[in-house]
């Protein structure tokens, strides 16, 4: 083979490494994903039937034996755990309160409104529903700020915020977060209309003071 062969065919395997190994990292990385990671692990032991031959030859009986099989997998699904809101908050913030920073970042800045729909979707826990109670009613008071869009979410020590609007104050993003003790983070996009999309991710804490990063 000659030597710029060679070259060329070396570059091209190192280069599809690169590309498999970042697409990769982005995978891992990915708050969305790693969600739906989560939400399917739980729910493989009890996706499918029991495959086993039936025991009897008898139309009845095999009928019969086909609504047991069902009914012992619709009591697995039952006892089956949801996902819960202290599962999908270690994905940002963990007991000793370190944050996140890469997925707090990734998903404020590609992937919020997706994260939104899921945990909306998903049977609320305590702390998240008081949290997200808190939260609408302090929107409900912002008669003074034209909201054209708005769409919040919370579950665990974690709720998210993406709003549409004309017109946003500082004071008013501060009384947004006040909603509870939270640590926040915001990303404003400002469109070539002057329509302000803001988006926010607030963790609950006591003391901001103790709070941590990691990438």
């Amino acid at each position: 083979m000659k030597l710029h062969h060679l070259i060329f065919a070396i570059t091209t395997i190192a280069l599809c490494a690169i590309l498999i190994t970042a697409f990769y990292s982005s995978q891992q990385s990915s708050p969305v994903v790693a969600l739906e990671d989560s939400i399917q692990s739980k729910q493989q032991t009890t996706a499918t039937l029991p495959t086993e031959p039936l025991t009897n030859n008898d139309e009845a009986e095999q009928s019969q034996e086909l609504t047991t099989r069902g009914e012992q997998v619709q009591a697995q699904d039952e006892e089956l755990e949801p996902i819960s809101g202290e599962e999908i908050s270690s994905l940002f913030i963990d007991d000793d309160n370190v944050i996140n920073g890469g997925a707090v970042e990734r998903l404020l800045r590609e992937e919020l409104d997706q994260f939104i729909v899921r945990i909306t979707a998903l049977e609320q826990d305590e702390m998240g529903a008081n949290r997200m109670s808190l939260l609408g009613d302090t929107l409900s008071t912002l008669t003074d700020t034209r909201i054209y869009s708005q769409q919040f979410g919370c579950t665990g020590r974690i709720c998210a915020l993406t709003l549409v609007t004309d017109n946003l104050p500082q004071q008013v993003t501060d009384k947004i977060a006040k909603f509870d003790d939270n640590y926040t983070f915001i990303r404003r996009v400002e469109s070539e209309n002057g329509d302000i999309k803001f988006q926010a991710i607030y963790l609950q804490t006591h003391d901001p003071s103790t709070m941590s990063f990691r990438q």
